[in-house]
């Protein structure tokens, strides 16, 4: 190339050089600064290809790709910010733009890296000064907070202070001084153990202090302290690391919470509640939204598997649910209702049934809107009043029975003996009038109506003795063939006046019964006599006798009017008369036959049952003991 040449090409190439340097300046890192180095280096003389890659990754190898005439680091080291490659039609003719365009690359990676440095610089003094500002203000609320929990602190009824590193005291409230009788000046730089703890007692304390302070930052725990008066008194005590604002320890700070009363009324409560489990009643606290607050142990341990649910918190209603689920209180769809109604609105004291046990219990209102329940266990006085009632109830029955009693045996009594009396004044004032027969007809009435007279004064003489105890009974071996033939011919003319048959069945090889003769005769008769009164005209009354292992068997049968089932367990009692009351007015009796049979019976060490349908007739059986195996009918105690 010519000298002419190269002039020009420098020529040309200078001014584009000069503006790529400037237009880079301004330029963000990345595609479009890129863009703008490509352009114009395409732009130089000879230039046929130029690639720049911006990037800081990039290989430092410094020979040229293959294919490319140079190779260009834009910044060098740490400051490497890319690569440019140039492919030129004549190296030759390129040389004088080679130097200049080397120059312009150094320019540009020096400008790059120092507008990189001043944005860096500016980036890094905005970031600073923003920390700065930030813990400025950092510090200011942690001056203020200070400030404000200082006035706090200042003003707590509680007793505060704050000690350095080595555990002094640098700065108290005023409660602290007060409290325990303290100047600033008798305090300051003191340690609390010195000024506070004066008893071996307290000895352990200090370490026990100093070691969980060390450990965890914290201590938390109630002591006893004595006040300015020589009191002592109990203060929950609450230790604390404290740090600065740039976070360094740099003491402790404590608080001292006065609970001595609140010891003392946990105390108290304690002690109540000692003395509540201890009394023999249920006590029950609820609060004023039906909620438990305390129960004692009896009422715990009287509802065993529930401790699961008498727990504070649960409501009345929640318990009596629990109950009814456990199957405590019957027909819950009921009492429960009834059991909130009175609990919301008390009545009075009321009776209830638990675990086969009665408790009085009596919900009793507070100031406060709660419930006080208080249940006694009146079990045995609830028992001794239904034996009362009981007793009142059958004095009542027996005194109704007595009255009844009277009035039929007035009727009873007056009846034959009115008949004695018209028809012996009969005989008296017509003898003269009177064929032999009709004296024969009145005297046989007369002798009836005495016999009937005569059997109602012997059940009342019999019943008598019976009560009072002063029939005696001499069992002894007795033929019970002979015994129900007596019975039979004793009740035949009574039996021939209703026109009933009566029969007797009566097995064979009967042993001896060991009874008592005279009671054997009462109790047939007994029953013979109910059976027929109770009988059809025209019936059979069946008497029967069998063995049944070591006792006879003595039945008294009849087809009669039957006995209501609800009066079989009553046909034995004294004065009571069974089945329909105006069939037993016209039959007339005392209503205690049956009774001093059941009396005999049990007298002679046996025992006595009814079977009996209405409308199909009634069974008595009596069982008796078998005399010794030593007897025979034929050695036996004939009849009575």
């Amino acid at each position: 190339m010519r000298l002419r040449d190269a002039d020009t090409v420098t020529a040309d190439a200078g001014p584009i050089l000069l503006d790529l340097a400037s237009r880079v300046q301004s330029m963000p890192l990345g595609p479009v600064m890129a863009t703008a180095i490509r352009r114009a280096c395409l732009s130089l003389p000879l230039v046929l290809d130029a690639d720049v890659e911006l990037s800081p990754e990039l290989p430092s190898d410094a020979a040229p790709a293959e294919g490319w005439s140079y190779r260009y680091e834009i910044g060098s080291g740490s400051e490497r910010l890319g690569i440019l490659r140039l492919r030129v039609s004549d190296t030759a003719g390129f040389a004088p733009v080679e130097r200049m365009l080397r120059d312009t690359v150094g320019l540009l990676g020096l400008g790059i890296a120092h507008r990189r440095a001043r944005d860096w610089l500016e980036t890094e003094v905005i970031e600073r000064g923003e920390q700065l500002e930030e813990r400025r203000a950092a510090l200011e609320r942690h001056m203020a907070e200070n400030a404000r929990l200082a006035e706090i602190v200042r003003h707590s009824p509680n007793p505060t202070y704050v000690m350095d590193l080595d555990y002094r005291l640098v700065w108290m409230n005023r409660p602290f001084l007060d409290t325990f009788g303290l100047t600033w000046n008798e305090a300051i730089g003191r340690r609390p153990s010195d000024v506070l703890y004066d008893d071996p007692a307290s000895t352990g304390l200090v370490p026990e202090v100093r070691r969980a302070l060390s450990e965890t930052g914290s201590f938390q725990r109630e002591v006893e302290n004595r006040d300015r008066d020589g009191n002592t008194r109990v203060f929950a005590l609450r230790m604390d690391r404290f740090r600065s604002a740039d976070g360094r320890h740099e003491g402790y700070v404590a608080i001292r919470e006065d609970v001595t009363e609140r010891r003392r009324a946990d105390e108290t409560v304690n002690r109540l509640i000692r003395a509540l489990d201890a009394i023999e009643d249920l006590v029950a606290l609820f609060d004023a939204d039906e909620r438990l607050v305390f129960a004692n142990r009896l009422f715990k341990t009287l509802h065993p598997g529930l401790d699961d649910v008498l727990v504070p918190g649960i409501t009345m209603a929640g318990i009596l649910e629990a109950f009814a689920e456990r199957g405590i209180i019957d027909q819950p769809e009921v009492a429960i209702p009834e059991r909130l109604a009175q609990f919301r609105n008390p009545t009075g004291p009321m009776d209830i049934r638990r675990f086969g046990r009665w408790f009085r219990a009596k919900d009793q209102k507070l100031g406060d809107g709660g419930t006080l329940l208080l249940a006694t266990d009146v079990t045995r006085t609830k028992e001794t009043e239904l034996e009362l009632l009981e007793a009142v109830d059958a004095a009542e029955e027996a005194n109704a029975a007595k009255s009844a009693f009277l009035a039929r045996m007035s009727h009873e009594l007056r009846t034959p003996l009115n008949a004695i009396l018209g028809l012996t004044e009969t005989l008296i004032l017509m003898e003269a009038r009177l064929s032999p027969a009709k004296r024969r007809e009145y005297l046989g009435d007369v002798l009836q109506a005495g016999r009937i007279l005569l059997t109602h004064i012997d059940d009342i003489l019999n019943f008598t003795r019976l009560d009072a105890g002063g029939f005696a009974v001499h069992p002894r071996p007795i033929d019970p063939r002979r015994a129900v033939a007596e019975a039979v011919r004793l009740m035949r003319a009574v039996a021939r006046s209703h026109s009933i048959r009566l029969e007797a069945d009566l097995a064979r090889d009967l042993p001896p019964a060991l009874a008592d003769p005279r009671s054997v005769r009462q109790i047939l008769v007994n029953l013979m006599s109910n059976a027929v009164k109770f009988s059809p005209d025209g019936g059979v009354v069946r008497l029967s006798v069998v063995q049944e292992g070591d006792r006879l068997r003595l039945a008294v049968s009849d087809r009669g009017i039957g006995i209501p089932e609800d009066q079989l367990d009553e046909i034995f009692e004294p004065f009571h008369q069974v089945g329909d009351p105006a069939h037993a007015r016209r039959e007339g009796g005392t209503g205690l036959g049956l009774s001093i049979v059941k009396a005999l019976v049990d007298r002679n060490r046996g025992t006595v049952s009814v079977e009996s349908e209405v409308g199909v007739g009634t069974t008595i059986s009596v069982w008796l003991p078998v005399a010794g195996a030593g007897a025979s009918a034929e050695g036996v105690e004939q009849g009575a």
